[in-house]
C-alpha cells in the first residue's frame, strides 16, 4: 500500500486480484484488526496514513468484507449533509456545507 492510495483504489486492486469485479468496490470496506477491536477505515481516506500502528515495523492485519446495511445507510446520510474532511497541521477538521 503506497502513501497516496485511497481506500477505493486499494479495494479495486484487491477485488481484481481475487477475481471479483473491481467496479463493485463501494460494496466493500477495509477493517484493521487491533488487539482489542476492529477499526473500519473511512471510504475516501488515504489507507497508509489511516492505519493505527505502534511502530513503523509493526505488522498490520487488514480484512476486506462486504459492507453491512448500517454502513450503507451511514454513507447515504453522509452524502446528504455533504460533509468534507480536511487534514490540517493540528489534525483532522470536519466541515459541513449543509445549511440549517
Amino acid at each position: 500500500i503506497g502513501n497516496n492510495e485511497r481506500t477505493s483504489n486499494v479495494l479495486k486492486t484487491i477485488l481484481d486480484k481475487f477475481g471479483l469485479d473491481p467496479s463493485t468496490y463501494d460494496n466493500y470496506c477495509i477493517e484493521q484488526q487491533l488487539p482489542s477491536r476492529r477499526l473500519v477505515l473511512m471510504d475516501n481516506c488515504t489507507v497508509f496514513y489511516a492505519l493505527v500502528r505502534q511502530s513503523d515495523d509493526e505488522q498490520v492485519e487488514l480484512t476486506v468484507r462486504r459492507k453491512g446495511q448500517q454502513e450503507r445507510e451511514q454513507i447515504k446520510n453522509r452524502s446528504y449533509f455533504n460533509t468534507s474532511y480536511n487534514r490540517t497541521p493540528s489534525g483532522l477538521s470536519i466541515s459541513s456545507t449543509h445549511s440549517r
